[in-house]
């Protein structure tokens, strides 16, 4: 089964860092490129990527679009913004979004931004991933104090700075995303880790 993933390229609104570049694009294609070697990110490859979308009369995706988001990425990327091994996504609960389905290993995920407005302008696809690991994480607020959790068992500090480092974030960075993300429900968010890297060891 495939499943479209939105990627932010910059830091939401509510994150003391908004308007910030995420680099979650450059750190994807870093990781990708370590795990098969072969993963490419010339424009060639992003236009082939989108080639249904752009042929497709029914869309309004332009290879225009994808070229102004190609001038847009950071190109001396290797060395400058490290990797993004995972992502953490909401789960949604099955009884009020039935249609929502879990991703699962051996899924493929792709991964996309928008070529302008969030949800009022065309999808541009950056990559595609084999899912090989899912891990379930929450987090719960108590007393003003926010509290992760990996697969049930609380995470320690050390966890979450490997946490945040495969999610291609600082420490301070995740918890602030976290720590007020919308799909809060009741100072609880209850969510996914998606991996398609080797380098996660959880």
């Amino acid at each position: 089964m495939n499943h479209r993933k939105p990627l932010s390229r910059h830091f939401p609104a509510y994150h003391p860092k908004a308007g910030q570049p995420t680099y979650f694009v450059e750190r994807l294609w870093n990781s990708l490129h370590r795990q098969t070697g072969v993963f490419s990110t010339n424009i060639y490859s992003i236009i082939e990527l989108n080639r249904a979308s752009i042929e497709n009369p029914k869309t309004s995706l332009k290879a225009e679009h994808v070229y102004d988001f190609w001038k847009t990425v950071l190109m001396e990327y290797s060395d400058k913004v490290g990797y993004k091994n995972h992502t953490i996504r909401h789960l949604a609960d099955p009884v009020k979004h039935p249609k929502s389905k879990p991703v699962k290993v051996g899924d493929t995920v792709t991964f996309f931004i928008w070529s302008g407005k969030p949800y009022e302008s065309p999808q541009i696809n950056v990559a595609v991933i084999d899912v090989t690991q899912v891990h379930k994480f929450h987090t719960e607020i108590s007393k003003g104090t926010m509290y992760g959790f990996l697969n049930g068992k609380l995470v320690t500090d050390q966890m979450a700075r490997e946490l945040a480092a495969n999610d291609g974030l600082s420490v301070a960075d995740m918890d602030a995303w976290f720590a007020v993300h919308p799909r809060l429900e009741k100072n609880l968010f209850n969510g996914q880790i998606i991996c398609w890297s080797d380098k996660v060891k959880y």
